[in-house]
């Protein structure tokens, strides 16, 4: 008994420019899907050693961490990107790093069609676009988020220079 060769899950597309039938997952399937593929041919290359790498995240991440040519002074240089100045000694704020110059977006929103390269900015997005969440507004401005952590970032971003009174006297505001 044959296999079915076109199963439910993916989906063919035709390629003006090379003639060929490309499948696609749809795992991958997002309005960026054909630009994922696109950009697939034409291969990436590392800005310190110039060599050109395949455009998928574990290939870029190897090379990133073990590129010779890059000059790493301490360990936030564990990782350092390909294409721009970004390191860090984190390899899954890494793997998210690179996923955001090659258009991996493979996390979908349950509600609607958004698609994001990590599963926090797809709550995020849920929270801002599909929750009923109360708005908490700044202390010291008009500003408002619906995130605890956004505010935070916020307070010591903008008010980092705030001095408030407690019953042990004045000290520096510290958002909680």
């Amino acid at each position: 008994r044959r296999a079915n060769r076109n199963p439910a899950h993916v989906k063919r597309m035709s390629c003006a420019k090379t003639h060929y039938l490309i499948k696609l997952s749809l795992y991958f399937f997002s309005p960026s899907a054909t630009d994922i593929f696109f950009f697939s041919l034409f291969p990436e290359q590392c800005q310190y050693c110039h060599l050109e790498l395949p455009r998928d995240s574990p290939s870029l991440i190897y090379h990133c961490k073990h590129c010779d040519h890059v000059s790493r002074p301490d360990k936030t240089y564990a990782y350092v990107c390909f294409k721009c100045s970004y390191h860090t000694s984190r390899a899954g704020h890494f793997a998210d790093h690179v996923k955001s110059h090659i258009a991996e977006k493979n996390f979908q929103c349950p509600f609607c069609g958004y698609a994001a390269v990590t599963r926090n900015m797809v709550k995020n997005h849920i929270v801002y676009k599909h929750a009923d969440v109360k708005r908490i507004t700044c202390e010291f401005c008009p500003f408002t988020s619906k995130m605890r952590s956004k505010m935070n970032c916020h307070v010591k971003s903008k008010h980092n220079n705030i001095i408030v009174k407690s019953e042990k006297g004045f000290k520096p505001f510290k958002p909680k």
